[in-house]
């Protein structure tokens, strides 16, 4: 295979983010996602569970998604990647 492998890890990956800070000690660093349509997804409850320690998200790696800037203290998270096949051959 010649020592090259192409590897598109949008059709194959779940992040998979662990928030590991008390979110009393940081303000900003939102895990925001948008729709299909490209709309901010706006659902409080989701919202606070994520930024809750010790939470995981784990998502498809297309899903449109930022994290917006911490504006004080120390935001922390553990990401990792889980990979596959591809969800759609």
């Amino acid at each position: 295979m010649g020592g090259h492998a192409v590897f598109r890890h949008w059709e194959s990956a779940l992040p998979a983010v662990v928030n590991l800070s008390d979110p009393a000690e940081y303000d900003g660093g939102k895990l925001l996602f948008k729709d299909t349509y490209g709309k901010e997804v706006e659902d409080a409850h989701m919202l606070a569970a994520i930024r809750q320690r010790g939470s995981v998200v784990v998502f498809p790696a297309y899903t449109p998604h930022t994290v917006t800037p911490v504006t004080r203290g120390v935001r922390y998270s553990l990401v990792s990647w889980i990979l596959g096949p591809p969800f759609c051959r």
